[in-house]
C-alpha cells in the first residue's frame, strides 16, 4: 500500500520519497567527503605552508625576493581556491539537509530552500566551468 502524501500540490508516494532522502544523502555525503578534504589542505597550508614556500624558493629560477613573493601568492591562490570550493559545496550540504528536513516533515519552506540552495550549486558550477574552459582556451592561443 502507497501512502500519498501531499507537499505543496505534489503527491509524493513512498518510493518518491525514498529517492529524495537517497539523493539528499549522497549530497550530504559528497559535501562531507569535500570538507574533509578542504580541512586537510588547509591544515597543511597552516603548518606547512612556510616548508612549502621555502621548497619552491629553493627550486626557483629567479632571485629570492621574487620567489618568496611568488611563493607566497601561490600559497594564497591555493587558500583562495580552497575557499572558493568550501563555499560552493555548502549550498550542496544545506541542500542535502534541506531537502531531508522536507522529505520528513512535508515541509513546503524546507523544500524550496533546498531547491534554492541546488540552484546556487549549479549556477556556481556553470560558472566554475566556463571559466575553466575559457581559461584552456586561452591557453591555446
Amino acid at each position: 500500500m502507497d501512502q500519498e502524501q501531499t507537499l505543496f500540490g505534489l503527491k509524493f508516494d513512498d518510493n518518491t520519497k525514498t529517492e529524495i532522502k537517497s539523493i539528499a544523502n549522497w549530497a550530504g555525503f559528497i559535501s562531507y567527503t569535500v570538507f574533509g578534504f578542504i580541512t586537510i589542505m588547509l591544515l597543511t597550508l597552516i603548518f606547512a605552508g612556510s616548508k612549502i614556500v621555502q621548497a619552491f624558493n629553493e627550486t626557483a629560477e629567479i632571485d629570492a625576493a621574487t620567489a618568496s613573493m611568488a611563493g607566497t601568492a601561490l600559497m594564497l591562490g591555493v587558500g583562495f581556491v580552497l575557499v572558493v570550493f568550501g563555499a560552493w559545496f555548502y549550498f550542496l550540504f544545506r541542500a542535502s539537509q534541506l531537502l531531508k528536513r522536507a522529505v520528513a516533515g512535508n515541509d513546503i519552506y524546507s523544500f524550496n530552500e533546498g531547491i534554492k540552495s541546488l540552484n546556487v550549486y549549479f549556477i556556481i558550477a556553470i560558472v566554475l566551468t566556463a571559466f575553466s574552459v575559457f581559461t584552456g582556451l586561452t591557453g591555446l592561443f
